[in-house]
């Protein structure tokens, strides 16, 4: 395998963390339908947006680490 760059690999930590982040603040700014989803489930959805608007790569280390360990 290739190894990454350092600044990809921080790139990514910061995606998942500003969308841990962002989860936890709109379920507890955001409206009642908000609130239903709780801010696991948010933070999965926006970690999913970034990859899809290819903001992070589903192939790096980062997202093996995050589907192998925190998502199980």
């Amino acid at each position: 395998a290739v190894a990454a760059s350092p600044v990809v690999i921080w790139k990514d930590w910061s995606a998942i963390a500003f969308a841990g982040i962002a989860g936890m603040v709109l379920e507890r700014k955001g409206g009642a339908f908000m609130k239903t989803l709780s801010a696991p489930i948010l933070a999965i959805l926006i970690g999913m947006a970034f990859t899809n608007l290819n903001l992070t790569s589903p192939t790096s280390i980062v997202a093996t680490v995050v589907n192998n360990y925190l998502l199980v």
